[in-house]
């Protein structure tokens, strides 16, 4: 079955707009889409956030960067 994204636009600093979207299934599985503007972004990292912080429900740490 197909997903359906919920889809927010999100303008950059740079003026340029990426997308956003998330999914959710019937049994809490998620998914979260992030579409750039341009093909020149790869991920950078991907890791748990440092322990001993003051994050309550909110981890996992994504870091993207630009090529150009």
């Amino acid at each position: 079955m197909p997903r359906k994204f919920d889809n927010q636009k999100i303008e950059l600093p740079n003026g340029e707009k990426m997308t956003l979207g998330v999914w959710q299934g019937d049994k809490g599985e998620m998914c979260v889409k992030l579409r750039l503007p341009t093909d020149d972004w790869g991920v950078t990292g991907v890791f748990r956030a440092a322990s001993g912080n003051d994050y309550k429900g909110g981890k996992t740490v994504i870091t993207l960067d630009q090529n150009g």
